[in-house]
């Protein structure tokens, strides 16, 4: 594949109207130069465009910015996504004329609270044809430079605001706003809330869905808050547990139910995932006790049902089905009550984190990604979690050992895994565990399957070494796209590089992480990836302490070891 021909790959997904196709493909701008071929310019403008600094798209803005004039290209965009961009970056594009634009979603880990504020006004004043907003940040957003009612803004998404500003100041300016998913962090601001029925004010009249996530935050500021919200139709409610102190007034369905009765008559759909810390054991006893107030004539008449279990020392309540796509749990210690309802309702779970052993057993049919985290249980405890899902729909293992004389999973185990495990793609473990696993990839069977399932790597926890890379290079020489490492040293990167580099053929994607013995990268990678290996079309990036490397097509595979003898043909367990 030539240079123009990786460039025109990448543009012909960039400047797709639709993007949500975009977004399937994680490495958009994988295959670009800093130059185009002259038939760029006539290329169809975007009205919808992605852009990522994320770990598998590092410096994908900057290369865009290189080679675009933001200043006429976005003119006619309607809808933008920026992942992880630099300050610089975001003011600058979102400086630029943007019209037409609908739809911004904005998300970043390192742009500090001091300077939230000029992004919010240049977002929320600059674009006047704005209508849907998500701005999530790693640090609480400064709304202080607000001046103006923000007319056409009808879906609003913001992470981190405090009680108080959502509350005294953004309820101010969105007051047309339909759609509201806010994060509430505590503030060190002490609030004194209205207490006669007569003066709660009416904060946002026309909201009609609104979804929260708190912690701190107390049952009485949710009360104030839900109160002015006469027109609320949808309500999903996300609590983490915070101390011993979390109110139990939370789970407790007869304040929630004066609650709506009272004030949200419009009320039709309802979600709840509500955990606080709770010291004291609860069985299942206790349980339906606490759960019985949900399960009188006003609930049951909307269809809303609940789930309350206890796991260790965290008291849930939930509505069913379970609403949440992540669900984490040490199977061991649930004791649970789902009252009236059918089952357990777990369709929805996605994402599966398991710790300990496990007697419980509830089952999550449409798990995709299984995170297997074991502190002080032999193999066995794997037999447990077996049970939990259907692994034919799994597509990501991780597999994390917190004790390191201890195996959680063996040879055997893992081979039948990965042959019932058709969908499996991706394998996130230790490069010790993958070592022991594989016994030093002398067990056949399973190297076969690895090789044959496995299409992206990620080798956490410990620092690989190039004696560790000339152990599994051979196992994953033969569909391997993508390879996520930590190396301790330069040169023991630059040793793994020339390894994985010749012969893992169909490698698109490396990521490696330094070590603490490297404080700053400052190395010319494409200089010596040119001189030391055959790469030709390849694009480089460094960012901190991280090597993002993208590779186009280096020619034909190179065949592994012959593994065709062996019979792959067995049920799992």
């Amino acid at each position: 594949m030539s240079i123009e021909s990786i460039i025109k790959d990448m543009l012909s997904q960039l400047l797709a109207v639709n993007s949500s196709a975009m977004r399937k493909r994680n490495l958009l701008f994988w295959g670009v130069y800093t130059r185009l071929p002259a038939q760029i310019n006539s290329w169809k403008i975007p009205r919808s465009l992605i852009l990522s600094n994320e770990r598998q798209t590092s410096g994908q803005i900057s290369r865009f910015l290189q080679m675009f004039d933001v200043q006429q290209y976005l003119t006619s965009l309607r809808s933008l996504t920026l992942l992880e961009p630099k300050l610089e970056q975001a003011k600058q594009i979102l400086s630029s004329p943007l019209p037409s634009l609908i739809t911004l979603n904005l998300t970043s880990s390192t742009i500090a609270y001091k300077v939230t504020g000029d992004i919010c006004k240049m977002v929320l004043c600059g674009l006047l044809s704005l209508k849907k907003c998500s701005l999530v940040f790693n640090d609480r957003v400064d709304i202080d430079s607000l001046d103006q009612t923000l007319d056409n803004m009808k879906y609003f998404t913001c992470k981190k605001v405090t009680w108080e500003d959502l509350v005294n100041k953004l309820a101010k300016h969105l007051s047309h706003i339909h759609y509201l998913d806010v994060e509430i962090i505590p503030s060190n601001i002490s609030v004194v809330l209205t207490t006669t029925e007569q003066s709660i004010p009416t904060l946002i009249p026309n909201l009609l869905c609104l979804k929260l996530s708190i912690t701190k935050t107390t049952y009485d500021e949710i009360q104030f808050l839900l109160k002015g919200l006469p027109h609320l139709k949808q309500l999903t409610l996300k609590k983490r547990p915070h101390t011993s102190n979390d109110e139990m007034t939370f789970v407790q369905g007869n304040y929630w139910e004066k609650l709506f009765s009272s004030h949200l008559s419009a009320l039709t759909h309802l979600e709840f995932y509500i955990e606080i810390c709770h010291d004291q054991p609860m069985n299942v006893v206790n349980l339906n006790v606490l759960l019985l107030p949900f399960e009188n004539e006003y609930f049951l008449k909307r269809g809303w049902q609940f789930m309350l279990y206890y796991d260790s020392k965290v008291l849930c309540l939930h509505t069913l089905p379970y609403p949440e796509s992540t669900f984490s749990t040490t199977l061991n210690r649930i004791q649970s009550t789902v009252g009236r309802a059918h089952g357990t309702h777990n369709e929805i779970v996605k994402h599966l984190h398991v710790y300990n052993i496990g007697k419980k057993r509830f089952y999550y049919p449409n798990v995709e990604s299984l995170y297997v985290e074991n502190s002080s249980y032999d193999h066995k405890f794997f037999f447990s979690v077996k049970k939990c899902l259907n692994y034919r729909k799994l597509k990501l293992l991780k597999l994390h050992e917190s004790d390191d004389d201890v195996q959680m999973m063996d040879s055997t185990t893992l081979s039948k895994l990965l042959y019932t495990s058709r969908q499996l793609q991706t394998l996130d473990l230790s490069i010790v565990e993958l070592i022991e696993l594989t016994q030093q990839f002398t067990h056949v069977t399973l190297c076969k399957r690895l090789s044959q399932r496995i299409q992206h790597l990620i080798l956490s926890d410990y620092y690989c070494t190039p004696n560790d890379v000339d152990l599994f290079v051979e196992t994953f020489s033969k569909n391997l796209e993508s390879l996520d490492i930590s190396v301790n040293t330069l040169s023991d990167c630059c040793e793994i590089l020339k390894t994985v580099l010749r012969r893992m053929r169909k490698l698109k994607n490396l990521y490696v992480t330094f070590g603490h013995d490297e404080k700053k990268i400052e190395f010319n990678f494409d200089t010596w990836l040119r001189e030391n290996t055959s790469l030709s079309n390849f694009i480089s990036d460094i960012d901190g302490k991280c090597l993002n490397l993208w590779l186009g097509d280096k020619g034909p595979v190179v065949k592994s070891s012959d593994f065709s003898e062996f019979s792959d043909s067995e049920d799992f367990f």
